[in-house]
């Protein structure tokens, strides 16, 4: 999974919020404030990767097949990684 994720999606840091609250705090951040968007980004991955499958002829139509494949691919993966919980998301933001 963690090849997956660093080759599929770019994400090669993966921390739990508690580490990532530290990193920011070791780096000199303060004022740290971390929002879980997990549930909504879930929400979000789920409808975009609906709407995309609704207009796939569109979509084949306007780009190519292999755009297409790959832009179904990565929709789902992000889809299937955040509501299955081994991905989560958050808003972060702080003051240096």
């Amino acid at each position: 999974e963690k090849i997956e994720l660093s080759n599929d999606f770019f994400a090669n840091y993966l921390v739990s919020l508690s580490q990532y609250e530290t990193d920011l705090k070791e780096a000199g951040f303060s004022k740290i404030f971390i929002e879980d968007m997990t549930s909504s980004w879930s929400k979000f991955t789920k409808d975009r990767y609906k709407n995309y499958q609704d207009n796939i002829d569109r979509h084949t139509r306007v780009h190519n097949e292999i755009i297409v494949q790959n832009m179904l691919y990565f929709y789902s993966f992000a889809m299937r990684y955040l509501s299955g919980g081994k991905l989560a998301g958050i808003r972060a933001s702080a003051k240096k």
